[in-house]
């Protein structure tokens, strides 16, 4: 399982001082270009480009356990549920501790 940190911004921080949940999503998909680069040895973008090979996403689902506050570093971690014969399930999960 590839596990990474990444820092919330104040950017990624909505009006009640929580993570904005799209900056949650936007941080999935950077923890997934990220496990193809590190973990796979080849960047998402040559994925696609040079192997035309994409996931896109087809279903979502989130529980939101408890809030990401600016300046937490969750550790956000990638790994794959399930393949398919034309799909994979991949599963995201955070944690501040």
């Amino acid at each position: 399982m590839f596990a990474r940190r990444y820092r919330y911004r104040f950017g990624d921080i909505d009006h009640a001082g929580i993570a904005y949940y799209p900056a949650l999503l936007h941080y999935c998909h950077c923890a997934f270009e990220d496990f193809w680069a590190d973990d796979l040895g080849v960047s998402y973008p040559a994925l696609m480009r040079e192997h035309n090979l994409g996931f896109p996403t087809v279903h979502l689902e989130a529980d939101f356990l408890s809030p990401i506050r600016y300046g937490d570093e969750p550790e956000i971690r990638v790994g794959v549920l399930r393949v398919g014969g034309s799909s994979v399930d991949f599963g995201f999960w955070f944690s501040t501790a």
